[in-house]
């Protein structure tokens, strides 16, 4: 997977974040109004499913990630002392 694959997931992740977090509010003062939130609230519940859901394929996509790159060479050039 690519670079630009583990961004489009990280925006998609913020703008999932920005959404639940507006919904909480509205939940929040809905409340305090004496409103029926049930709405509201189940649609936070589903939003964090997919909040969830993102956070799973970031984890794919950054280990698959990894897995491509080649394995980086111990540095040598300094004391294990001073490498610790």
């Amino acid at each position: 997977m690519s670079h630009g694959l583990c961004e489009q997931i990280d925006s998609d992740i913020a703008e999932v974040e920005r959404l639940m977090t507006e919904l909480r509010l509205a939940v929040a003062v809905g409340h305090s109004a004496g409103e029926d939130t049930s709405e509201r609230e189940r649609r936070v519940q589903e939003l964090l499913k997919g909040w969830m859901l993102l956070q799973d394929q970031r984890q794919k996509a950054a280990d698959a990630e990894m897995a491509t790159r080649p394995p980086r060479k111990a540095d040598h050039s300094a004391p294990a002392a001073d490498r610790a």
